[in-house]
């Protein structure tokens, strides 16, 4: 089981881009245990402003020899082309087509589920839990796994 505890974000940055660096993470399981537990590197950015305030993703996550890219349009480096837009609670969350292979993949299209959530004051910290399955459906090989992020800096435009 993967568990992820934060504050509510308050106070969020009315325009600018920030970027938030990994600060911990559980190691990515397969759902029946078949496998030894993974590893999990990325960052997460938002552009905040211009009316919708857009998430990107760049996550690597490692098990079993094989390595997921979840990626956002734009990833990190242009988090304002993303499709990923923060709602409300400063919460986001969608399905992201990834490319296929691995455990949770071996012969069919793959997705990532991703949900998440801006944490903590001026949107300190952000929350996020992933699961990556054969056509978006959660089976016995889906990996799954949540991290925890802190924000750099806000660069304005």
């Amino acid at each position: 089981m993967h568990v992820l505890a934060w504050s509510p974000a308050t106070n969020l940055p009315s325009s600018g881009v920030a970027t938030y660096t990994l600060v911990g993470a559980t190691n990515p399981t397969v759902a029946d245990g078949s496998l030894a537990p993974g590893s999990f590197d990325g960052e997460i950015a938002v552009a905040f402003g211009g009316g919708m305030n857009r998430v990107g993703l760049d996550l690597d996550v490692s098990i079993g020899g094989h390595t997921y890219n979840i990626l956002t349009t734009g990833g990190t480096a242009a988090p304002n082309s993303s499709q990923l837009t923060l709602g409300a609670g400063a919460g986001f969350s969608g399905t992201l087509d990834i490319a296929a292979g691995g455990v949770a993949c071996p012969d069919a299209a793959c997705q990532a589920k991703v949900a998440g959530a801006l944490a903590g004051s001026g949107a300190s910290h952000a929350a996020l839990a992933y699961t990556i399955s054969a056509n978006g459906n959660p089976t016995a090989k889906a990996v799954q796994g949540v991290a925890g992020f802190e924000r750099g800096a806000i660069v304005l435009p």
